[in-house]
């Protein structure tokens, strides 16, 4: 009976990963990726823009909205991503 139910989790799993996969293959949508920061709360986007605005260099896990303000604000940085789709829309924007 286990294994029944393993079998069908597997299952469940592959068409879950498979569905992303056809997303991400054959309906590929338009990224997008806006202009402005969300942290949550109007005090964290201002904590972040004053820091970033003193900072000389900024380094981030996952390319978005921040890259674009530090990229904005002329500072050096580096953004590791891994999503290539999503790091191709980022260097374009960034150009």
């Amino acid at each position: 009976m286990i294994l029944k139910i393993l079998k069908k989790l597997k299952t469940i799993i592959f068409f879950e990963n498979l569905h992303r996969f056809k997303k991400k293959i054959f309906n590929i949508k338009r990224l997008q990726v806006s202009d402005k920061i969300d942290f949550g709360s109007k005090i964290a986007n201002i904590f972040f823009e004053k820091n970033l605005k003193n900072s000389k260099f900024y380094y981030e896990f996952g390319s978005g909205s921040s890259t674009l303000k530090a990229n904005k604000f002329k500072k050096k940085y580096i953004s590791i991503e891994l999503d290539k789709l999503f790091f191709d829309l980022i260097k374009k924007k960034t150009k």
